[in-house]
């Protein structure tokens, strides 16, 4: 159980940021932000320790510094400052729920129901947050199973391939096919793959959408792929053997869904502590503006990128049931996560 739980390490870190980025798009009736002056007034020379001690958040009646907000981030308290009030509203938020997460386990007694002997000391507050999420996290009901079995319908390919040393090698090997030589026969001649070559190239186990490029899936039963480049000394050509519809069961269901289920609960959470960010806090002191250290590039485009990307999110999250996932795109990148254990 104990090795179970270690292999899934830390879904709340995934779920933490991406909830938090929705800062810019929450709904204000839920997160009441404290408005005040634009700047603060300039300090005298113990301005650095009252910036520190500035409270930011308030929530569920607890006030939480600047301090602690980058204590949490790993960085100093001007790293902090130099990030646009929106990241720093977005920080605000990934650290009250994290902090609300480790209130309810806390609450239902998981860490005293469970033994880590196993795992590494610093994954026992992760895998807490999982249990509780596994504990709390509503299950799917069996009328909606249809719903998302039409959502998450596939398809899985049998294959077979040829490995080969180079471009001209392969498209020697191409010519060869199309003058009509078979597959299996220049397989056993050509392949460098020692483990598929005296089966023809016949790979054993099912690939599923997302597993291999999509024009793989596009081609017909039968069908032979151009060249692909696997490395700089390494080519292949694919056939695809057959073509089967996939219908996901409960069980992977349940996993496809599960994270948006998790996002739903930490959110309901979220709106439930009565949060005031402090706007008026997440700005230093005009004497101090010349001295705040500039966001680097990189960080900034990661902090931006993922607000929008959380935006999105909590889009799906928010939905009402048989609602949660609506693009391809998305079921796609779901179902890739999961296909690694079929393999």
């Amino acid at each position: 159980m104990i090795k179970n739980l270690v292999t899934k390490i830390s879904i709340a870190t995934t779920l933490l940021f991406a909830i938090s980025c929705q800062a810019q798009n929450t709904d204000q009736s839920k997160i009441s932000v404290v408005n005040g002056n634009n700047k603060m007034n300039a300090l005298n020379g113990h301005e650095n320790n009252v910036v520190k001690n500035k409270v930011v958040v308030i929530y569920n009646n607890k006030e939480v510094t600047a301090s602690d907000v980058a204590a949490y981030i790993n960085q100093d308290i001007k790293s902090f400052y130099s990030y646009s009030l929106q990241q720093q509203q977005a920080l605000i938020k990934a650290y009250v729920i994290d902090k609300l997460l480790e209130d309810q386990v806390k609450k239902s007694n998981i860490e005293n129901d469970l033994t880590f002997q196993e795992a590494l000391k610093v994954l026992k507050r992760s895998l807490a947050i999982q249990v509780l999420f596994k504990k709390n996290v509503p299950a799917l009901k069996e009328d909606e199973y249809p719903f998302y079995q039409k959502q998450f319908a596939s398809e899985k390919i049998k294959i077979s391939h040829i490995l080969l040393s180079s471009q001209e090698k392969a498209k020697e090997v191409k010519d060869k096919l199309s003058k009509g030589e078979s597959f299996e026969k220049l397989a056993k001649e050509e392949s460098l793959d020692k483990e598929t070559k005296e089966n023809g190239g016949l790979v054993e186990q099912w690939f599923f959408q997302g597993d291999l490029p999509e024009p793989i899936f596009a081609m017909q039963e039968g069908g032979v792929s151009e060249p692909m480049q696997l490395s700089k000394t390494a080519w292949q050509l694919i056939k695809l053997n057959s073509k089967v519809p996939h219908i996901p069961s409960k069980e992977e269901i349940n996993e496809y869904t599960f994270n948006l289920r998790a996002e739903k609960y930490a959110a309901a959470l979220y709106d439930a502590a009565n949060v005031k960010i402090m706007t008026d806090a997440l700005n230093l002191p005009e004497e101090s503006q010349e001295n705040k250290p500039i966001a680097s590039t990189d960080n900034k485009q990661v902090v931006d990128s993922d607000v929008k990307n959380g935006s999105d999110l909590g889009k799906v999250a928010s939905t009402t049931e048989h609602t949660d996932i609506k693009k391809k795109s998305d079921i796609k990148k779901l179902q890739a996560k999961s296909n690694l254990k079929k393999k």
